[in-house]
């Protein structure tokens, strides 16, 4: 087995050996990657012996692993991972758990950055329950100009930019395009909502 696919057992013999640790997410660290069709690993289950929340930690993982920078790829936006993650429901992954993540992270996640038609760019700070394509976003710069007044606006008040067009999100991007870094924004105090 290579190397990459024995890192949930790893993660179990640390968990055991661990006091005050809740017994479930032992079984949970050790089965994240097993898939309701039994093509998963390390014993290659079905889903009735992956642990509810192994479930759901799969569908994170995936989310994190496909939109996440790594040394050998570069990370994608939320809404491809969000097309993986649904094309692999009820083989892959647990198809109500899938609408609820999606539901919750909304269609631009928080923390993704995205461009409007107008070529004004920024960040998803929270999204809006009822207006999945409307969320908050910090306006940061322009396609052009990278030195436009900060402001947040909130898509689901449809709020207009300075020609009086209602904003929408013309396309989401990855961390780091145009170079803006999250993280960046996170260590001047911004604050992400997951939860709105």
């Amino acid at each position: 087995m290579p190397e990459l696919q024995v890192h949930q057992t790893h993660g179990k013999k640390l968990l055991i050996g661990k006091s005050g640790i809740y017994s479930g997410s032992v079984d949970t660290a050790f089965a994240h990657h097993e898939r309701l069709d039994g093509g998963g690993y390390p014993r290659g289950v079905g889903a009735d012996k992956i642990p509810y929340f192994a479930k759901i930690i799969a569908i994170a993982d995936t989310y994190d692993a496909i939109t996440s920078h790594r040394c050998y790829k570069d990370g994608t936006p939320s809404i491809k991972a969000f097309e993986v993650l649904f094309k692999n429901c009820d083989t892959a992954y647990d198809k109500e758990l899938v609408e609820i993540f999606i539901k919750m992270m909304g269609v631009y996640a928080p923390g993704c950055i995205v461009e409007m038609t107008n070529s004004e760019i920024g960040i998803v700070i929270s999204t809006n329950k009822d207006k999945r394509l409307k969320p908050k976003v910090l306006l940061l710069r322009s396609r052009d100009n990278p030195h436009i007044k900060q402001r947040l606006i909130d898509m689901s008040a449809d709020t207009t930019d300075s020609r009086n067009n209602v904003y929408v999100v013309k396309e989401a991007y990855i961390d780091g395009t145009f170079d803006i870094h999250l993280s960046d924004y996170l260590k001047k105090g911004l604050k992400i909502d997951f939860d709105s």
